[in-house]
């Protein structure tokens, strides 16, 4: 009786952990949960269309991060230039990115380059995108968000902007 007794309850506390892990939050995109995603498209399937737009947006994150180096102020100012950050953001605000910038740059050294990692489509006007910023010693993880004003009948689709950048090194996130 009392090995049953024992099985039962290993197997109460396996059901139990199983559960409690499946329903943790996931932490990207920090306003949006996988549920909120009705139509993604990643790189794992492009279409043309998206492609070239990655492709774009993806030459505006690489001047970003070459600028960064030699000129961090004017790095943000122009990556942010035309968004709603742009006229949100003080100058306190790009002073306190390039503080934390440089706190982490200290730690991971010299920029070395930068890797695509993801970019996904969510409808037709809004971008999620993560770079790899190949460091030295360690990469930086960063998190860019573009949107463009949706086209109504017989207009042109807006510009892309930048609706949110962020960096961090949680490197395991990646792997979500």
């Amino acid at each position: 009786m009392r090995p049953l007794l024992y099985f039962t309850l290993c197997v109460v506390t396996v059901f139990y952990h199983i559960d409690y892990t499946v329903a943790q939050p996931t932490t990207y995109p920090p306003t949006i949960t996988p549920s909120a995603v009705t139509s993604t498209t990643s790189l794992t399937s492009p279409s043309s269309s998206n492609e070239s737009v990655f492709a774009e947006l993806e030459a505006k994150v690489e001047t970003f991060f070459l600028e960064l180096d030699s000129t961090p102020k004017t790095a943000f100012e122009n990556l942010l230039r035309g968004g709603p950050l742009a006229d949100n953001a003080t100058s306190e605000t790009i002073d306190t990115l390039r503080t934390k910038l440089t706190d982490a740059k200290i730690q991971c050294g010299r920029y070395r380059g930068r890797e695509r990692i993801k970019a996904d489509a969510i409808g037709a006007d809004l971008v999620l995108m993560r770079f790899l910023y190949k460091c030295d010693r360690f990469p930086i993880v960063w998190y860019i968000s573009f949107y463009r004003t949706p086209t109504t009948t017989g207009t042109q689709p807006g510009q892309w902007t930048v609706i949110s950048v962020r960096f961090d090194m949680n490197l395991e996130v990646l792997a979500l």
